[in-house]
């Protein structure tokens, strides 16, 4: 279902049914379908055509889905073990790490320094939070994941 998804998002990817509201609800949906189902995250996460469709969505509906993601792992407390894992989780939350949306250096005729969204400072306390579930049992797989690329 996953893979038709993306087949299908790819295809039409220059049409406005897709960057609509009730399209974008749904697609969340079904990206969220597989988080909520299995017991652990990183089951949903290993799915072959999860992250490629994910890839394929608009800039809003990669961000609720690392939003929901977030705030899953925070609530579970779920531990993040393994290079794999991690790997899967910061893929889905680099739409929160880089890909935000740029504020201006300067607003104003005063020349004052722009002001985040209380959104935007929220989800920076779960990417912040989401550091301390990173749990690494021994010296190899530390050494793999401090070696990440950044």
């Amino acid at each position: 279902m996953l893979s038709y998804a993306n087949e299908k998002t790819q295809q039409h990817a220059n049409s406005a049914d897709l960057h609509s509201h009730i399209c974008q609800a749904n697609t969340l949906a079904l990206l969220l379908a597989p988080i909520k189902s299995y017991v652990s995250l990183f089951t949903a996460l290993a799915l072959p055509s999860f992250i490629p469709l994910l890839r394929s969505q608009t800039y809003p509906t990669r961000r609720s889905l690392a939003c929901e993601i977030a705030q899953s792992l925070i609530r579970n407390g779920t531990k993040i073990s393994t290079e794999s894992n991690l790997e899967a989780v910061f893929e889905i939350l680099k739409v929160l790490i880089k890909e935000g949306q740029q504020q201006p250096a300067y607003t104003g005729a005063a020349g004052r320094r722009g002001q985040e969204s209380d959104e935007a400072i929220e989800e920076q306390g779960w990417l912040a939070r989401i550091v301390h579930l990173v749990y690494i049992p021994d010296n190899d797989t530390q050494f793999k994941v401090s070696s990440l690329p950044k």
